[in-house]
């Protein structure tokens, strides 16, 4: 009886590992990232760290920090206020510019559809696929040179070449 009883008891441990096994595969998907700071920050692979905690890097300067969900973002969300490379462009910044003894006053002014228009036509003269547009490093160039660039999909490039040259 007391057999019977102990392989029982088996049975029960196995179920209770697999269902422990189970809820960890689930805590390893991958959740998204509500918080805003999240577009300043990006997450750094884990073969860059030496401690193996995950850590975020920020896009502008490259300062780390500790990136684990107990961690929280405050910390990062104090650097955003503070990194020495950030330059913040309000609406009514002014920039002021000398030429020939005088002093003028104008606001820098973004015009997307110029904009699409030159990276389409850089893409047509240098032969470069449709898919450059979604490269990192050209999308940190762009969104570095202006903040209020939006960012086009290579399906979005599509159409927009065949809007300029048909």
């Amino acid at each position: 009886m007391s057999s019977a009883a102990g392989e029982n008891d088996d049975l029960i441990d196995l179920d209770l590992f697999e269902s422990e096994s189970f809820q960890n595969e689930e805590s390893k998907t991958k959740q998204r990232k509500r918080s805003n700071v999240w577009t300043f920050f990006e997450m750094v692979p884990e073969s860059k760290n030496n401690d193996g905690k995950p850590r975020a890097k920020c896009k502008m300067c490259g300062v780390t920090y500790m990136a684990a969900n107990k961690y929280g973002t405050g910390n990062m969300k104090h650097h955003i206020d503070a990194c020495p490379r950030r330059s913040s462009r309000d609406i009514g910044q002014m920039m002021l510019s000398q030429g020939s003894g005088s002093i003028s006053v104008s606001t820098t002014k973004f015009e997307t559809e110029q904009y699409r228009e030159l990276l389409i036509a850089a893409i047509v003269k240098y032969e470069l696929p449709f898919r450059f547009v979604e490269y990192s490093r050209v999308r940190s160039l762009l969104q570095y040179l202006h903040p209020d660039v939006s960012i086009i999909s290579r399906n979005t490039a599509k159409v927009d070449l065949v809007k300029i040259y048909n």
